[in-house]
């Protein structure tokens, strides 16, 4: 709907004025538009556009990808990427926080950083400062419940790394990965 409106905007700029005033009016327009409902736009709808806090949920990648084509012609990047790691963190906390999910812990880890790391690409571009926040965002909470997670982790890389085989679970049995 935003972008029908931008299109019907700037039909009108071409076909009623000057060139001359065509790209003022066009930068003040999507700042008005967008610029100044960044905030409402991230805070109501980036949570749901990323899976509604559900790592099994997948991301709205083609919708993610127009925010972020459109912050970036306000130059409001920023708090999008703020956005970005706000939710990596809260998202990954509450699933290392369920010790429920202990077993399968390292299953759901190696989803939810694959799912991040294709919205990284596809939505974002490989931005390299959204690349940097889930980096960040992802050391954060994968070493809040007493390096757990991080144990978990190392001792299926170990068993992957030492062990050439698609059936981990028979070599290891501390994942359930086979």
């Amino acid at each position: 709907m935003l972008y029908r409106c931008l299109a019907r905007q700037n039909d009108r700029v071409v076909h009623y004025l000057d060139e001359v005033t065509r790209r003022p009016l066009i930068i003040e327009l999507e700042q008005q538009l967008i610029g100044r409902h960044t905030a409402t736009l991230i805070s109501k709808g980036f949570d749901k556009l990323m899976g509604g806090g559900s790592v099994a949920a997948a991301p709205l990648k083609h919708e993610l990808a127009a925010m972020y084509t459109l912050f970036s012609r306000v130059e409001a990047l920023d708090p999008l990427r703020d956005a970005f790691g706000k939710y990596i963190q809260t998202t990954g906390s509450a699933l290392v926080a369920d010790t429920a999910k202990d077993p399968e812990l390292v299953k759901l880890l190696l989803a939810f950083k694959s799912g991040l790391d294709e919205v990284l690409h596809f939505s974002f571009g490989d931005n390299p400062e959204f690349a940097h926040a889930l980096k960040t965002a992802f050391e954060a909470f994968i070493n809040e419940r007493a390096n757990k997670p991080a144990e978990l982790i190392a001792k299926v890389r170990v068993c992957t790394s030492t062990i050439p085989t698609l059936h981990l679970s028979a070599y290891c049995p501390h994942t359930d990965l086979g």
